[in-house]
Formats: C-alpha cells, structure tokens, sequence
C-alpha cells in the first residue's frame, strides 16, 4: 500500500532546523543551540543533522568555532533537498491506499485525489527553498 507524502518527527526536525540554520547561513551553529530552538531532543537532533551531512545538505566543522551550517544558500536549498535527504526520494503516488485487490487505483475517486494531493505537495516542495520561507516570516514579523 503506498502512502501520500508524509511529515514525520526527524523530516520535521529537518526542515525546522534547516529554517533555522537559513536566518544566518554564514555562521556555524551547534546542535544544542539547534535543540534549544527547536525543543527537540539531543539525539533525534543528531539523527537527522547526520542524514542531513551524508546528503551534503548541511557541513560541519569541529573544533571550538565549529558546528553546523548549511552546505548551499538558502536560495539554492529547497524543501524538497532537506526532505528528501531524511525521508528518501519521493515516489510517484497513483493509487488508494487500500491494496488493488480492493480498490482499483486510478479509477478510484480517493486514490485521484491522493495523487493529485501527493502532486501538489511534492511540487510545493521542490520549488520553495529556505530562503523562500525565511524572507516570508521574516515580513510576517515586521
């Protein structure tokens, strides 16, 4: 049974944490500073910040001045790069989410309407980028 796109906890980290690292691209950043803004736990923070560095999303740095930035520029980073870098590539979506022995997919109206939706938010993904996000909340709080 497929399944729409989903937003688990780690693809929520990463994309918060992604959003938070845009407001100062330029700078390293710890995960406990990450964690602290996010309210999230040490080692789940850690988990996705390694899915994040292993797909080159983010670079680290050790060291006293080290820690985390983002790879790219906010304006060169979609949503869809950091999602993808913790949840894996998204898939097509062209069927119910009840097995085609019961449903028959693409003639179903709720399987349309999954793909449509799955569509639509895949695409919302792909062409929206940080720095996207960043500028709009950044006018949202002036």
């Amino acid at each position: 049974m497929k399944t729409p796109v989903k937003i688990t906890e780690a693809s929520s980290i990463a994309l918060h944490a992604c959003l938070w690292l845009a407001r100062d691209p330029d700078h390293y950043h710890t995960t406990r500073e990450i964690c602290a803004a996010l309210s999230c736990s040490h080692a789940h923070v850690a988990k996705v910040m390694q899915d994040l560095a292993r797909a080159r999303v983010i670079q680290s740095q050790r060291g006293p001045t080290g820690g985390i930035r983002l790879a790219a520029r906010p304006d060169q980073t979609t949503l869809r790069t950091v999602y993808e870098a913790v949840e894996g590539v998204i898939a097509q979506n062209d069927a119910c989410l009840l097995p085609l022995s019961v449903c028959p997919g693409k003639s179903c109206i709720l399987g349309r309407a999954l793909a449509q939706l799955h569509t639509q938010f895949a695409h919302l993904l792909a062409t929206t980028t940080l720095a996207d996000i960043a500028n709009q909340t950044k006018q949202e709080h002036t």
